[in-house]
């Protein structure tokens, strides 16, 4: 039996004043935790399923893909 990888989605995560990133996960929570651990509570990070229009803003905007392992 072969091993499938696992197929991991693009999370868009909206912090307090504006700003955005894209976390690359398997699943929603570790996205959450990734992004509590690297943005901290105080900014608030709201996360959804990214749409493919929110990773081009944020690539076109020169921001980070942050993609967990």
């Amino acid at each position: 039996m072969e091993i499938q990888p696992v197929k991991k989605k693009d999370y868009y995560v909206t912090l307090t004043g504006g700003n955005c990133s894209i976390v690359r996960s398997s699943s929603e929570q570790l996205a959450k935790v990734f992004s509590f651990r690297l943005f901290g509570a105080i900014l608030s990070p709201y996360i959804q399923e990214a749409t493919p229009a929110q990773v081009a803003w944020v690539k076109a905007m020169g921001g980070e893909i942050h993609e967990i392992d």
